[in-house]
């Protein structure tokens, strides 16, 4: 079992209610959580405490191995903790015959209200160690950007 914490956080110029949305609106979700090089489609969204989710991960290079099938990542969630403008507690789990990624992450996301803007925290626990701590981190980071992108603000 993984005991990998990886972690980011950003200063989003955005109150914490929109930030919250886009976690548990299926369109916003898929818009802004999505790595950079990856399309995402879902094929479940159930955005309550228990709810699950499953995603596909499409990367763009047609070439790049996925870790379900050709260039396709897939994993499910579980929505863990939904509380409303403060935090957001979800579980991914690959769907993989590689061992190194079977591991189930646990991802925390936490605002806080600051006016207009909002900190956002991200911890991610029980990284799968087949996922390389440095790319995910900046993944993370990129993340985050992603969703000031989708909301229009700036980060700080």
């Amino acid at each position: 079992m993984s005991k990998r914490i990886d972690k980011a956080s950003a200063l989003v110029g955005a109150p914490q209610e929109s930030i919250y949305q886009s976690f548990v609106k299926e369109e916003a979700f898929k818009k802004w959580m999505a790595p950079h090089d990856m399309t995402m489609e879902i094929e479940a969204f159930d955005a309550v405490e228990g709810g699950m989710f499953t995603v596909n991960l499409i990367y763009n290079d047609r070439e790049a191995a996925g870790k379900t099938v050709d260039n396709i990542d897939r994993y499910t969630g579980v929505f863990k903790t939904l509380e409303p403008y403060n935090r957001v507690i979800f579980t991914v789990e690959f769907d993989t015959d590689d061992e190194s990624f079977q591991e189930i992450m646990e991802q925390e996301w936490t605002m806080i209200g600051q006016g207009n803007e909002t900190e956002v925290f991200v911890t991610c626990r029980n990284v799968p160690e087949g996922i390389d701590q440095e790319v995910h981190e900046r993944a993370l980071i990129v993340a985050l950007y992603r969703l000031a992108d989708h909301l229009g603000v700036e980060i700080r």
